[in-house]
C-alpha cells in the first residue's frame, strides 16, 4: 500500500496540501510534518527519511521555498540529503 510522507517548512503550507492532495493523488493515504523554518526541515529530513523510507510503499515529498537562493543548488542540496539517508537505493526527483 503506497503511504505519501510530506514535509514543509512552514505550517501555512498544510491547509494548502489538505486540499489539493487528495484531488491529485486519490485514495493514497497521506501524513504531513510541519517544521519551523528551512533548518529545522532539513534537520528533520536526516533523522525522519531513514525510518520512513523502510516502509513499503513509502514516497516522500518535500515542500521549501526558494527564498533568495538558486532553486537547482536547494534541489541538490535535498536530493544529497535523502540520499543519504535514505534507506533504499535510488532517489526520484521531480
Amino acid at each position: 500500500m503506497k503511504m505519501l510522507y510530506v514535509f514543509s517548512e512552514e505550517a501555512s503550507m498544510k491547509a494548502v496540501l489538505d486540499v489539493i492532495i487528495p484531488k491529485i493523488v486519490q485514495d493514497v493515504p497521506y501524513r504531513i510534518f510541519i517544521h519551523q523554518g528551512k533548518q529545522d526541515l532539513e534537520k528533520a529530513l536526516k533523522t525522519a527519511v531513514p525510518s520512513v523510507s523502510k516502509m513499503p510503499g513509502a514516497r516522500i515529498l518535500i515542500i521549501r521555498d526558494q527564498d533568495s537562493g538558486g532553486c537547482q543548488e536547494i534541489k541538490r542540496s535535498l536530493i544529497d540529503i535523502v540520499g543519504e539517508n535514505c534507506n533504499r537505493t535510488g532517489v526520484s526527483t521531480v
